[in-house]
């Protein structure tokens, strides 16, 4: 088992990685705007998470306590994608995800340096955005 403190969490869980269900007001991402994002290597505004993805990985580190968790993309569309959880060095937090628990994300802005993006993850949506190196 693997345990995620809540500020970890929320970076992995807002990394990547829900379905978002669209109200009246959000209209869905033409795939050209999310297609830039789907690989390459994205930080937080703080530079303290940084994430890269490349083809089905995708890797993501806690600067500031030196963890990184390795998930399996899959892609359902150029906006959506599932991560499953790997494996990961971090075994003293305090959020339990387990190895091969899955989160589903959903990209729901997009600009030239970053996309905003929503995780599904166990009931729980969280909201997020990344910004290219």
């Amino acid at each position: 088992m693997i345990i995620f403190s809540r500020s970890a969490l929320f970076f992995v869980l807002a990394s990547f990685l829900g379905s978002c269900q669209f109200d009246a007001k959000q209209k869905a991402l033409h795939p050209n705007q999310c297609k830039p994002f789907k690989e390459g290597v994205f930080y937080n505004q703080a530079k303290t998470y940084k994430v890269e993805r490349t083809g089905n990985r995708q890797i993501e580190y806690d600067l500031i306590n030196q963890r990184s968790y390795h998930f399996e993309v899959h892609w359902l569309y150029d906006c959506a994608y599932n991560l499953t959880l790997k494996h990961s060095n971090n075994a003293i937090d305090t959020f339990a995800l387990k190895a091969n628990d899955m989160m589903r994300i959903q990209l729901i802005e997009t600009t030239d340096t970053s996309f905003t993006y929503e995780v599904d993850f166990k009931n729980d949506r969280f909201k997020n955005t990344l910004f290219v190196e």
